[in-house]
């Protein structure tokens, strides 16, 4: 094992904050695998799943003009741990929504709590990396990788397997 990886996993914060970025990863890439599955329970065209598909983003933006104002005020820790839970909270909402105009207002608060929880992570790194003299954030972008891999795999397994999203 690589000695950088050897002390990532040693040091408990930074192995707190990697699983949190492959948390991201594996909600993200499980939500994705669905997305076929959505559209056509949905009955929607391209173009209608397309807007829909389009607040995500767009609650991502809104997210990042508002978020910073939150880290400075309650900590770049405590923010991390709040829109982590929002964002593993807001993603049952994609499945339960009844029609178009519902998802894309469903994928807009998707949106704002990845995009929140995406910048409050990695400004926690940041705060690591000074405090420890150190530098993670590769490694956490790796956990990331790794939790999209899961992620997928895990969609794709429970889709093979016919169960309803």
């Amino acid at each position: 094992m690589p000695a950088h990886l050897r002390h990532f996993l040693r040091e408990p914060a930074f192995l707190r904050i990697g699983i949190v970025f492959a948390i991201h990863a594996v909600l993200f890439a499980f939500w994705v695998t669905r997305i076929p599955e959505i559209k056509t329970d949905l009955g929607l065209s391209e173009g209608a799943l397309g807007v829909a598909l389009f607040f995500l983003p767009l609650g991502a933006l809104v997210a990042m003009l508002s978020v910073s104002w939150l880290t400075h005020r309650f900590g770049v820790g405590t923010v991390t741990i709040w829109t982590t839970t929002a964002m593993i909270a807001s993603m049952i909402l994609p499945f339960l929504a009844p029609d178009a105009v519902t998802l894309g207002v469903v994928l807009f608060v998707v949106g704002v709590t990845g995009g929140s929880m995406d910048i409050a992570m990695n400004a926690l790194v940041a705060t690591l990396e000074r405090s420890h003299r150190t530098v993670i954030m590769s490694t956490c972008h790796g956990f990331f990788s790794l939790g999209g891999m899961i992620g997928a795999l895990l969609g794709s397994a429970l889709i093979a397997a016919g169960v309803d999203a």
